[in-house]
């Protein structure tokens, strides 16, 4: 993506990093990014606003194209206009790659995915409440969707249990 356009490559890494929405990233303004608190508020969202936590990283990628006036998108396209819809760069490499090769219609690679992974990550570390906060989700049911079982963690657990109970007979005085 990078290779065949910076600016679908920008946007698309955002979202990826992020797990927001397209359209979130899309309607993302300098202002909302506060490099000093290093943190990106999402004010018009599908679901609900949120104020996010972002890493020096990104904050230092953002900085090499921005950062613009408050009112000034963050990403635009590469003939300087705001984002409609998802840019055709990714699916043209999705393509080229064919990883949506022999998948059903309900399984393809999209721009949407990114937050699908993104969120996956995010609910082996995150706590359910800082999840959906983070992801913007009113409710647990969307979370969950995202939270598997652990099974090494589930022997951890169990074994400390175990320790805890001491379950040695003891020995008869």
């Amino acid at each position: 993506v990078k290779k065949r356009d910076l600016h679908a490559w920008r946007i698309t890494i955002f979202a990826m990093l992020i797990g927001c929405r397209f359209s979130d990233a899309a309607n993302l303004r300098w202002g909302q990014v506060d490099f000093e608190r290093k943190t990106v508020s999402f004010v018009k969202t599908k679901t609900i606003a949120r104020v996010i936590p972002v890493g020096d990283e990104l904050l230092s990628f953002l900085k090499e194209f921005g950062p613009g006036l408050p009112k000034d998108r963050v990403f635009l396209s590469k003939h300087g206009k705001a984002y409609g819809e998802a840019p055709n760069t990714l699916k043209t490499a999705v393509d080229a790659l064919k990883l949506n090769e022999g998948r059903a219609a309900n399984e393809r690679f999209s721009f949407h995915n990114l937050r699908h992974m993104a969120a996956t990550d995010l609910a082996r570390a995150l706590p359910l409440r800082d999840l959906m906060d983070y992801m913007g989700w009113k409710t647990p049911a969307m979370a969950l969707r995202y939270l598997h079982g652990n099974e090494e963690a589930q022997r951890a657990a169990i074994d400390n249990r175990e320790k805890m109970l001491n379950m040695k007979t003891p020995v008869e005085e």
